[in-house]
């Protein structure tokens, strides 16, 4: 009958949550955060909105998403030409190659644009891109979508405007990605 996050830290070994912390938050009410000793060492500082906002999405998108990671060594001076000889053109970066190269791949490859939800497996139809921004809270991951449909030219501008309405603090497509690049 308690919401963890207000028990705060416990007494027992480095700040385990003991059933007697349990009892004392409960007798305690809304007071049980601030009568809870802290473990020594250990700084305890409420999260921004956005932090938790973040953390949230996180903890849902790495519970309910099933992951897979690769992990290759590869030769990148093809794709380092390709983007020296585009980039006078474009203004674009070789994150931007990067996106624009999985885009493509994720439209020929129905299964890397597809999620599973209970029991049925969901397909989008566009590869929504992700791209992690480091902000001052954190990181979010604003999201450029339909990104198999643009030129190199374009998936630059719009990646450098998503980017910066996320340093900026207007976050957009927020959870509509089906991939993520960091």
């Amino acid at each position: 009958g308690l919401d963890l996050a207000s028990v705060g830290a416990g007494s027992g070994p480095g700040g385990r949550i003991l059933s007697s912390d349990l009892d004392r938050a409960k007798a305690a009410g809304s007071d049980a955060v601030a009568a809870k000793p802290q473990a020594a060492g250990i700084k305890r500082t409420a999260m921004t909105k956005m932090r938790r906002a973040i953390g949230l999405n996180l903890q849902a998108s790495k519970q309910t998403i099933p992951h897979f990671y690769i992990r290759r060594e590869l030769d990148a001076g093809p794709m380092f030409a390709f983007y020296k000889a585009r980039k006078p053109e474009t203004g674009c970066t070789i994150n931007d190659v990067i996106v624009l190269a999985v885009g493509r791949a994720m439209a020929e490859f129905a299964a890397v644009r597809s999620q599973v939800d209970d029991r049925d497996i969901v397909e989008f139809a566009h590869a929504n891109i992700g791209i992690a921004v480091g902000v001052e809270d954190g990181l979010v991951v604003p999201v450029v979508k339909s990104v198999e449909t643009m030129t190199l030219a374009q998936l630059s501008a719009e990646a450098k405007r998503v980017v910066e309405n996320a340093r900026n603090g207007k976050l957009e497509n927020i959870g509509l990605g089906n991939f993520t690049i960091t």
